[in-house]
């Protein structure tokens, strides 16, 4: 598949996270006004188990070698349902065909990939209507709204654990207790695929092997779970989790403010979370309730395989 004329395309290396980085800080910038980093991010994408750039990615450049393009695929990881697909294109490139060839190419990927696929999605920006106009246009559904929230990491809140109930740090040889808990808890939980240990412990090692894992307790029984990920200055509640006869008691409280406290201890500015915001367990109602407020808000589309 050919690129408008007067681009060039080809896959992207680690080398190009930072001209990918400045490219999506341009985008942000005219979207929102504002840019948060993505460097990081891409690179766990980058070295996501599986995943392999030369196949998966479209860097485009203009007639000067300027990035004006870029987009990746990602096959369903463990845990999740359906493909994924993500792209940008630079504000001073838009209306020339880059998106629509970015999304030409990734559908390409999806439909002639030979491993688990399921349905593919796109996350957009709330407010690109172009992104979503095109989108639209090519059989793509509105299926969700997801939010990225955040908070600053001062005048925390002291953590206040329920009676009956220790919050703690997960335990050596404790990986796999942590994986069952963590299929229990959000086994009703919009998209969740039920994940073979290896590919869950393969997804999560960086958080485990540097002990940035908590475990609720009962009886001890654990019933919840945390899972944080440090990024430069801005640390992220990667997972939180209570089992459903659990909720309700201030369990997922405790285990949020435990992580703002770690994140702070680690030197973090910042603690960030992503929230589906149809969850059905009150999520959104929790973290609002404790400082977090809207950084930005994604929309999610959708087009069946078939």
């Amino acid at each position: 598949m050919r690129p408008p004329d007067g681009y060039t395309v080809r896959s992207a290396t680690e080398d190009d996270l930072d001209a990918i980085d400045g490219m999506f800080w341009a985008y942000d910038v005219w979207e929102l006004g504002r840019s948060d980093p993505s460097r990081d991010q891409l690179l766990d994408d980058f070295r996501t188990p599986g995943f392999d750039p030369a196949l998966n990615t479209w860097y485009v450049t203009d007639a000067y070698d300027a990035l004006a393009a870029f987009a990746l695929y990602k096959d369903s990881e463990p845990g999740e349902e359906g493909s994924q697909g993500f792209g940008r294109v630079h504000p001073e490139h838009h209306g020339r065909g880059l998106g629509a060839f970015l999304v030409d190419s990734v559908e390409g990927r999806w439909l002639g990939s030979d491993g688990p696929r399921g349905d593919l999605r796109h996350w957009l920006n709330a407010g690109d209507r172009s992104a979503a106009s095109l989108l639209g246009s090519r059989g793509y559904r509105l299926i969700r709204r997801e939010f990225h929230l955040e908070r600053p990491l001062t005048g925390l809140p002291a953590v206040a654990v329920p009676p009956g109930i220790e919050v703690r740090p997960l335990r050596d040889n404790e990986e796999r207790t942590l994986h069952r808990l963590n299929e229990e808890a959000f086994a009703e939980h919009w998209g969740f695929m039920p994940a073979p240990f290896e590919g869950w412990r393969e997804m999560f090692a960086a958080s485990l092997d540097a002990g940035l894992v908590w475990v609720a307790d009962e009886a001890g029984e654990p019933v919840g779970e945390l899972v944080l990920l440090l990024q430069g200055d801005r640390g992220w509640v990667e997972v939180l989790g209570v089992l459903p006869g659990h909720r309700g008691r201030g369990i997922g409280r405790a285990l949020l403010r435990t992580g703002f406290a770690e994140l702070a201890r680690h030197g973090c500015r910042k603690a960030m979370l992503g929230v589906d915001g149809g969850n059905e367990s009150g999520a959104l109602r929790l973290y609002e309730s404790e400082g977090m407020t809207v950084r930005r808000e994604w929309h999610v589309v959708e087009k069946r395989l078939g």
